[in-house]
């Protein structure tokens, strides 16, 4: 090698310092002619084994006949003439590394006399490249595949990139939407609002909610968005659905509910009313008649006397018996008809007929129960009375087949806010309150007819409270029934 080529590979292989790893000379074959000490880490080879080897000899396989075909080019090119070529190589301890080696053609130049080739290991550049080139792959699949229109816009609010499920979701060619700002596919009405609301969401960073986009159709579409703030820098992402079938299926739930309400509403009435009919003809009835029949006993009873014919023990004895199991029929009869249908109800209201129940069950169960009642309850309608009868009725049932209660406290008031019956027991009480109880199915429903509610509260070895509250006229609940 020339003493002029000798200083120049020494000065660039001072340029290792400012982050080239080596520096080597190849004659116009491509045949190693000198090289600095860095080649030593990259292919395990002193400078002087490397000399006098084929450059190409010692890339991967798999780039040989590219790196051979780009040096044969360059020594027939121009004088100074430069190629950028990136390849592999083959560490001694078998690893691979890309190496980005520049070739110049200094083969004219009577000081070099050479190709000179530059070179700097890329490798950790060419991975991270690598796994943004792959990432970003994926990100592009999965913006332009998934099912929820995907919106991307800028600070000003122009969109700058779309999913085809947004293309459809609007009506409108991607390119169409790319004209737009989201203020353009927003009801004309709520556009002020969106944009004042948009500072907001670029300080929070998120957003979430539901709202109306206008089609190129002027049709309105309801979607539920979630949008995030800088998913890169001055870029932000929506994600949109479609809940226009859902509103649909809510709205239709709605309505059956309704129907379904209305129906078991008319159903508890017709049942009232088929239960007033029966308790009507049982008392009237079977009344008149077991009355009639002991009217006819007892006359039955004065004949035989008058004839001497009751004077033995065994025949008193059995008109006695008689006489009794009449009464005893007697009684029944108004205890079904009071269940069916309590006169309580009618003739003396709401309040009389939870205090006959109550003494009914008292007497039945021998739970001790008491009745707390400031409510003057011959404003109530008739539906109501009933229904508040029937839950108390329901919760009572309730206490004796499964709390093991001592004692049932009732209270029955008004305030402010509306009507309020409480039914608290000191039973076993329940950690979970069964929710497909038909009871207490049954017992939310009646309180719903009145336009109120009904809770349960309870916890083991707390007892349990039932609550009905029916809304005051003029308050923020739905009730109708109460008056002031």
């Amino acid at each position: 090698m020339a003493p002029d080529s000798a200083r120049l590979l020494a000065a660039a292989s001072a340029l290792v310092e400012q982050g080239l790893e080596m520096v080597v000379l190849l004659d116009a074959l491509g045949i190693v002619q000198a090289a600095s000490a860095g080649v030593i880490k990259r292919f395990g080879l002193s400078p002087d084994e490397l000399t006098g080897r084929a450059m190409v000899d010692l890339v991967h396989p798999d780039d040989r006949q590219r790196l051979a075909a780009e040096l044969s080019a360059l020594a027939r090119s121009e004088p100074g003439t430069a190629v950028r070529v990136e390849y592999r190589v083959t560490q001694p301890d078998r690893s691979i590394r890309w190496l980005r080696t520049l070739y110049v053609n200094c083969l004219a130049n009577p000081a070099v006399g050479a190709i000179v080739a530059t070179c700097q290991d890329v490798t950790e550049y060419r991975q991270a490249s690598d796994a943004f080139l792959d990432s970003h792959h994926r990100f592009e699949t999965v913006f332009a595949s998934t099912l929820d229109a995907l919106l991307l816009c800028d600070d000003q609010r122009h969109y700058v990139e779309v999913n085809p499920a947004a293309c459809a979701l609007l009506g409108r060619t991607r390119e169409q939407l790319l004209r737009l700002r989201i203020d353009d596919v927003v009801p004309e009405g709520e556009r002020e609002a969106f944009v004042a609301a948009w500072p907001a969401f670029m300080t929070n960073g998120r957003a979430a909610g539901e709202q109306v986009m206008v089609r190129a159709d002027g049709t309105q579409c309801p979607v539920e968005f979630r949008s995030v703030a800088n998913v890169l820098p001055g870029v932000h992402l929506s994600a949109i659905r479609d809940v226009s079938a859902r509103r649909a299926a809510e709205d239709q739930a709605n309505l059956l509910q309704q129907q379904l309400r209305a129906l078991t509403g008319r159903l508890h009435s017709l049942q009232e009313e088929e239960r007033h009919r029966i308790a009507r003809e049982v008392h009237d009835e079977l009344g008149q008649l077991l009355t009639a029949l002991k009217l006819d006993l007892a006359w039955s009873k004065r004949r035989l006397a008058s004839h001497g014919l009751v004077t033995t023990s065994g025949m008193r004895e059995k008109c006695e018996s008689m006489s009794a199991l009449v009464d005893d029929a007697i009684g029944s009869v108004r205890r079904i008809a009071s269940g069916l249908h309590p006169t309580e109800l009618d003739q003396l209201g709401l309040v009389a007929a939870i205090e006959a129940h109550v003494r009914e069950f008292s007497v039945r169960t021998g739970v001790v129960t008491s009745v707390v009642a400031t409510l003057d309850d011959s404003n109530l309608d008739f539906e109501t009375r009933v229904q508040l009868l029937r839950i108390t009725q329901e919760a009572m049932t309730n206490v004796s087949r499964h709390a093991q209660a001592t004692t049932v406290a009732i209270t029955l008031d008004r305030d402010d806010h509306g009507l309020r019956l409480v039914i608290t027991d000191n039973g076993r009480g329940m950690a979970v309150v069964p929710p497909g109880s038909l009871g207490l199915l049954g017992m939310k429903e009646r309180a719903r007819l009145c336009g109120g509610e009904l809770h349960v509260d309870s916890a083991p070895d707390q007892g349990t409270s039932v609550r009905v509250v029916i809304p005051a006229r003029g308050s923020s609940g739905a009730g109708t029934r109460v008056g002031a």
